[in-house]
């Protein structure tokens, strides 16, 4: 027979408390392992409160709800009262607390590959609870691993106040059920017997489990602790749960409800924790009743865990070698021949091996070691019978053990220099007992008779796990507030337009009958903005917490002149022979610790007259009246030709010799220029008559600065004088 049911093992999650992280990888982490999701597949699996969010279980390649619409799983918590019935509703109840100082650690949580947030593992949800004066750390760790069906959850309350907490209470469950597609499941309570689940036969006897089913599905709620008691009861307040003593639940309920269980705690001194383990799974009809027997099997084979060893044990029905093998957790899974071997694989080193002679029927327990701690590992077992060979792997997985976390609690003196202080070490998590060291060499968990000062333990624990090491400081008893003395303070803005202010400059003496512990202003930056006066509070505490402040006034000014850009400008005269300069145009880039407000230049407005180099001054001035003056030179041209136009039809008259010379007031009608014209001239200065006719002429202007300009024309050269003659006087005889 090479069947499962050949191997009797189960598996003990650790109890060591993790680190507490954010998700480092800063993504969603939904897990879910293809059997088994917590959460839409699209949010974070464990909420605020510390819930999971809701379940679903995937059957074929649709994924099924398992509670009503989309509500996620349900805990309440309560403290003290009277607490002689192990069941009551005395005390301070908290109902689906916000935890404070929250925080998830998914150190343990496998993301897997191209699957954004999804993977199996573990996720440690941790925050505070408090009740009145008692303050509890609620630890939630939730593992799901690869192929299993169900999740697994430890549920670890530590007192973490000053008091003890006394009669300490948890529920959980949920408010309204739905299973797959149905909002009226069966309920029923029982418990599991050698690996099945049993209803109870009266509502009197105590379980531990709640089978919830529908024609397709069902969901198995269960805790391994002596100290729960499942409750069913009608849908659809939470209060139907909290409200309802377990002794007198209905056993079946089969119309729409809710489910859950109350676990009773220790009573928990000041460091001291309790805890409970519980577990959710969820599967075909089919396939539930070998899931049951799979968390029958989780609830108690890996066991003793610390931070370097743990216990397997093993039982099977026939006898023969039983070959145990401990990997990292995600290790490629060995074949039976590579785990009777015991040697490394492939990449996977091996962590530890063993093997044994078994008796069937009879347990075995494998003592496991060399672990390093705060690590997750899988353990692989497999049975050699001679007559059947290896019987099919059985795989279980496991996190060593975390080294404990210690937090000191104090007392302070009730004078300055008084010694009645006390100090005492909590420890949480890791293998008693423990050993101490305190920085005053002292080796008790506690010590007193201390004068203030701070004060630091190292812990070790005996399962192994590193050292840890924690400090505090004893305080006074002191209620008289600090002395403050202080001066008014004037602060100069620096190039950049910045200064700091300081508790040191503001101070004047202030003192203490303890002693002063610290000091500080209100506001320590200051720039531009702030130019003026500004009240600052300065605060001054003592070695006791005790603060007392006084307002000062800050002054801020800026004694920095602006810094003066300027270069040569060279302006050129318009068309009117005008030209205007401004202080931004004079301006090359001035700069200024705050803002220049002020531009001015001496010289804005230049004529022809002005042609040529001309000193300016440029003025800055800033918002703090601080002025610089920079000189320049401003070289004024003229760049305008002149211009000009000829008169219509334009003529030259060829005199009575034959000779003409080109008259400038004849042949042109108009003669302009900026700043006036100095020369002109035509390029022929005179015609004769060998010239007459439409003859081309230039005519050239000139004004101061050297700007010239050439006109062109066809002048027409005349000849209007008529041909003179003399008559001879003839003489005829007649």
């Amino acid at each position: 027979m090479k069947a499962k049911n050949l191997l009797r093992y189960a598996i003990l999650f650790p109890a060591a408390i993790l680190a507490f992280c954010l998700n480092s990888q800063g993504q969603t982490t939904t897990i879910n392992n293809d059997k088994i999701r917590v959460g839409n597949g699209s949010e974070t699996s464990i909420n605020a409160r510390g819930n999971m969010q809701q379940p679903f279980y995937q059957m074929g390649s649709y994924w099924f709800k398992l509670t009503y619409s989309s509500l996620p799983l349900n805990a309440s918590f309560a403290v003290g009262g009277d607490g002689s019935n192990d069941w009551n509703l005395n005390g301070t109840q908290l109902h689906d607390p916000l935890m404070t100082n929250h925080s998830i650690n998914t150190s343990g949580f496998n993301y897997n590959s191209g699957s954004s947030g999804t993977g199996t593992g573990v996720v440690v949800s941790t925050g505070e609870l408090t009740f009145g004066g008692v303050v509890l750390q609620a630890e939630h760790t939730y593992e799901l691993l690869p192929n299993n069906s169900f999740v697994k959850i430890k549920v670890k309350m530590t007192n973490i106040s000053a008091v003890s907490a006394d009669n300490v209470r948890v529920w959980v469950g949920t408010r309204d059920d739905w299973v797959g597609t149905t909002d009226r499941p069966t309920k029923q309570r029982g418990n599991l017997v050698d690996g099945s689940f049993q209803q109870i036969s009266d509502a009197s006897t105590r379980s531990a489990a709640v089978r919830v089913t529908s024609h397709s599905e069902g969901v198995l709620f269960y805790t391994d602790t002596d100290k729960a008691n499942s409750i069913v009861n009608s849908c659809c307040t939470w209060s139907n749960i909290t409200n309802q003593n377990p002794s007198t639940s209905t056993v079946t309920h089969s119309n729409d409800g809710s489910y859950g269980f109350y676990v009773r705690l220790d009573n928990l001194a000041p460091g001291q924790s309790d805890e409970f383990t519980w577990f959710y799974a969820a599967g075909s009809i089919g396939e539930l009743d070998g899931i049951i027997g799979d968390v029958a099997q989780a609830s108690g084979s890996i066991s003793e865990i610390t931070c370097s060893s743990a216990q397997f044990r093993a039982q099977a029905i026939l006898s023969g070698t039983g070959y145990m093998m401990v990997v990292p957790a995600g290790s490629a899974a060995p074949t039976a021949t590579e785990i009777a071997a015991g040697t490394d694989y492939g990449d996977v080193t091996v962590a530890y091996a063993d093997n044994v002679t078994m008796t069937g029927g009879v347990a075995h327990d494998f003592e496991i070691e060399s672990l390093n701690h705060s690590s997750s590992y899988t353990v692989y077992f497999v049975l050699e019978n001679s007559g059947d060979g290896f019987s099919e792997i059985d795989v279980v997985s496991f996190n060593s053990g975390a080294p404990a976390a210690v937090n000191i609690s104090t007392t302070g003196v009730s004078t300055c220099d008084g010694e009645d202080g006390m100090a005492t070490a909590n420890v949480t998590g890791g293998t008693a007992p423990f050993y101490f060291e305190w920085s005053t060499e002292e080796s008790t968990a506690g010590i007193s008779e201390k004068s203030p000062g701070t004060y630091g333990v190292e812990v070790t624990d005996s399962g192994g796990c590193p050292a840890v090491s924690a400090s505090a400081e004893i305080g006074i008893d002191d209620t008289t507030l600090p002395t403050v003395i202080a001066r008014d303070v004037t602060l100069n803005l620096d190039e950049s337009g910045a200064a700091v202010l300081t508790a040191e400059m503001v101070d004047d003496g202030s003192f203490d009958d303890c002693g002063i512990g610290g000091m500080g202003v209100s506001k320590s930056n200051f720039n531009c903005t702030d130019l003026g006066e500004n009240n600052v509070t300065f605060e001054v505490t003592d070695i006791a917490g005790n603060s007392a402040q006084e307002v000062i006034i800050v002054t801020v000014a800026d004694d920095r002149l602006p810094v003066a850009m300027v270069e040569d400008i060279t302006l050129v005269l318009d068309e009117n022979g005008l030209a205007t300069l401004d202080a931004a145009t004079a301006d090359a880039g001035s700069t200024d610790n705050c803002s220049i407000v002020h531009r001015e230049i001496d010289l804005t407005d230049y004529t022809c007259a002005d042609l040529g180099t001309h000193m300016a001054t440029l003025t800055l001035v800033d918002a703090s009246d601080n002025t610089t003056e920079v000189s320049f030179n401003v070289n004024v041209v003229d760049q305008t030709a002149p211009a000009a136009t000829f008169a219509d039809s334009p003529a030259i008259y060829l005199d009575a010799e034959g000779m003409a010379a080109p008259n400038q007031e004849a042949l042109i009608a108009a003669l302009t220029d900026n700043c006036g014209i100095t020369s002109t001239h035509f390029d022929i200065e005179s015609f004769d008559c060998t010239q007459a006719g439409m003859r081309t002429l230039q005519f050239t202007a000139e004004d101061g600065s050297g700007n010239a300009a050439t006109f062109v024309t066809q002048v027409m050269v005349a000849d209007t004088i008529k041909p003179s003659f003399n008559l001879n006087t003839i003489q005829v005889a007649i």
